[in-house]
Parts: structure tokens; C-alpha cells; sequence
């Protein structure tokens, strides 16, 4: 397939810009990062990307709040997106210490004894706090695969790139089952991002907030084949850390 001149032209300045905003990010002392990334988040917000899904969500999901609850919340979200991007970049390329550091973790006896039956881990995951980072660092721990969507664009690029380099093994979303299977017979983990919107045939629709939403049945799929057990496992932050949480197993 032949790429027309200008597409290319495009692809090869987005890479570009995107090489320079890495550059930037990790040249840049930690606080000013954080301002980067709040006024990214801000005016994000502010164009009004996705606002009224987002306030939408919070109404349905949080009916309690106030409108200015739920704005400020939907605000925080935001920031917290654009805070997960940077952190992925920032980090791209850096060494393991750096990355075990990262997220604190105060028990890692629910992995360890999962592993120990031999069947492998499915982890259950989500957008919530730093998923990016919470792959990186776990990667640094123990043989992980992450299920993930085909992304495109040059920061896009980055963000795979890094969690190439952290040491994660990407497994394409379309037809994932066989390679999910192969890795947890291997003993080795497996992470799924279990809020993704999945069309198609294959999405399973469960209540969600009192509103049916598109799942997978991938990872109930992978447990049954190889008799894996799954953790519910994410990185929230907390007073400024990010700390590893994880429930089960299920």
C-alpha cells in the first residue's frame, strides 16, 4: 500500500513534535511538568473535549453532587488524564529503578501467591489513577502482557514505545484469546483494561451506573480456558504517591 506524499509528510511532523515534547518533559524540573500538564487538562476542558459526555457520566454515576460537584470532578479527571500521558512520557526510557519507584507498593504477596499455583494471573484493570505507570512498574516485577487497542498519531506512538521499553508484551485487542491463553500457560501475567468501549460482535453489554456498556468477555474467557485466577489491581493516587491497590482473588 502506497501512503500519499502528504500523509506521510504529516505522520513524520507528528513523530517530530512528539519526540520534542519528550525532550521537553524530561528536561523540565517535576513542578513545572505539573503545570504543564494542569494547563493542557485546563484548556482541554475549557474547548469543551468531551465536557458533556463527562458531565453526563458524573450525573448518571453521582447523582447526589451538586452540578458544581460534578464539575469540579469532571475538572480533576481531566487533569489526572493529562497527568498519565506526561507521566508515560516523562519516564520513557528510564531505568528500572526509576520505574519500581514510581508506584509504591506495600504488599506484592497477592501477585506472588497467585504465580505460585502455576496457572498464570489475569489482571483486572482500569482508567483509573495511572494505568501507564501501573504497567510499567508492575512489567519491572514480573513477566507482564497487556491486552491493548491499536492507537495512532505520534504521541500515540510514544505512549506504545514506552511501554515497550518498560518491558511490556503488547497482545492485540482483535482476536487477544489465543495469545492471552499461551501467555497464562507460560505462568506469566496478563492485564486487561476492562472500561474500553468493545463493538462489534464480540461486546458483552453489562449494567453499569443503570446503563448498559460494551465489555469483554476475553478475560472471563482466558480464566475459564487455563483456570487462572484474577486480581483487581490499580494505581490510585495519594497524597502525591501513586500507591498499588489490589482485591481478590476472584
Amino acid at each position: 500500500m502506497v501512503q500519499r506524499p502528504e500523509l506521510v509528510r504529516s505522520t513524520v511532523l507528528s513523530r517530530a513534535a512528539a519526540g520534542v515534547l519528550v525532550w521537553l518533559l524530561q528536561a523540565l524540573p517535576t513542578r513545572a511538568v505539573d503545570a504543564l500538564a494542569r494547563g493542557v487538562a485546563g484548556l482541554a476542558h475549557a474547548l469543551g473535549i468531551r465536557r458533556r459526555v463527562t458531565l453526563d457520566n458524573l450525573a448518571q454515576a453521582l447523582p447526589d453532587r451538586s452540578a458544581q460537584e460534578q464539575a469540579a470532578i469532571a475538572r480533576a479527571a481531566y487533569a489526572n488524564m493529562a497527568r498519565v500521558v506526561v507521566d508515560a512520557l516523562r519516564t520513557l526510557g528510564a531505568p528500572r529503578a526509576q520505574l519500581l519507584a514510581e508506584v509504591q507498593v506495600d504488599d506484592f504477596g497477592p501477585v506472588e501467591r497467585a504465580l505460585a499455583a502455576g496457572r498464570g494471573l489475569l489482571v483486572a484493570t482500569a482508567h483509573l489513577g495511572s494505568w501507564e505507570l501501573f504497567g510499567a512498574a508492575m512489567a519491572q516485577r514480573v513477566p507482564l502482557h497487556a491486552v491493548v487497542r491499536p492507537l495512532r498519531g505520534g504521541l500515540n506512538a510514544r505512549l506504545v514505545e514506552a511501554r515497550e521499553r518498560a518491558g511490556l508484551r503488547l497482545i492485540p485487542g482483535r482476536g487477544a484469546l489465543s495469545g492471552m491463553v499461551a501467555a497464562l500457560r507460560r505462568n506469566e501475567v496478563v492485564a486487561m483494561l476492562m472500561d474500553q468501549a468493545i463493538g462489534g460482535k464480540h461486546a458483552l453489554f453489562v449494567p453499569f451506573f443503570g446503563r448498559p456498556a460494551a465489555t469483554t468477555p476475553a478475560l472471563s474467557m482466558a480464566a475459564v480456558r487455563t483456570g487462572a485466577p484474577t486480581l483487581v489491581v490499580v494505581a490510585l493516587r495519594e497524597g502525591g504517591r501513586l500507591r498499588f491497590r489490589v482485591e481478590g482473588p476472584f
